[in-house]
């Protein structure tokens, strides 16, 4: 009967949790028997092959087990990403970590006070993070560079693409907010224009538009930080205009 039942789960699975229903329109078998045959099919599975939404589920179980280990595959997929997009943000490693660890501690409350799943926990991680981000810098005025006053690192050869790496984060850091967070999404990232639609309540036209510009101004203050690193190179070698 297990068997069956697990194969008929394997086959079954599409973007919802479907276990339950599944085994209920099974005549004849008592309410724990169903119980049972999902806590084994769980207990023994890889929460790597769940879903987004299933995962989601997974987290409300009353089996604390089965809920941690849905909830550390959730942070197993996406802690790297959601870090990157609070450092990002807020260029602050300390502030980072704690808007970063609220984030997902915000995720579970919400998750566990509904009985609806989240389709896409990933967008869902990200929204949660900007939105307490966008929070953080508005409470506590984070500091722009005055690319005018930047001196950039000596020149050197072997450290070139660090270099280079510099100039580009100087210039993310000069353009205005919208523009720098549609880069950091799309760019750094790497969320689609319907994840980033999803998070930062835009169309995603208009998501495609900012993307656009953002990048067009983003060339426009390289260019004038590369002039600037072109000067500091000429200083730190001695060469005269």
């Amino acid at each position: 009967m297990l068997k069956e039942i697990y194969e008929n789960f394997l086959k079954n699975r599409k973007n919802e949790f479907v276990l339950i229903k599944l085994l209920k329109n099974k005549k004849n078998i008592p309410l724990f028997v169903i119980k049972c045959s999902f806590l084994c099919y769980i207990y023994v599975s890889d929460f790597s092959k769940y879903s987004e939404i299933e995962l989601s589920f997974l987290i409300k179980s009353e089996k604390k087990d089965i809920a941690k280990r849905a909830f550390d595959e959730i942070y197993s997929r996406y802690s790297s990403k959601i870090y990157t997009l609070c450092y990002r943000f807020l260029k602050d490693k300390e502030t980072a970590k704690d808007i970063f660890q609220e984030t997902f501690v915000k995720f579970y409350e919400i998750n566990t006070s509904t009985n609806e799943g989240i389709e896409k926990i990933g967008a869902y991680l990200a929204k949660i993070a900007r939105n307490l981000c966008i929070n953080q810098v508005r409470t506590n005025k984070v500091k722009r560079v005055d690319i005018n006053k930047t001196r950039l690192s000596t020149y050197d050869n072997d450290y070139e693409k660090k270099q280079q790496k510099e100039v580009l984060d100087l210039a993310i850091e000069q353009l205005p907010d919208i523009y720098r967070e549609m880069l950091i999404l799309r760019e750094y990232l790497d969320y689609s224009y319907d994840d980033i639609a999803l998070m930062t309540n835009q169309s995603r036209t208009n998501v495609g538009v900012l993307i656009h510009r953002a990048k067009n101004m983003l060339r426009e203050v390289f260019e004038k930080l590369n002039k600037i690193d072109e000067k500091s190179k000429k200083e730190n070698y001695g060469i005269e205009k």
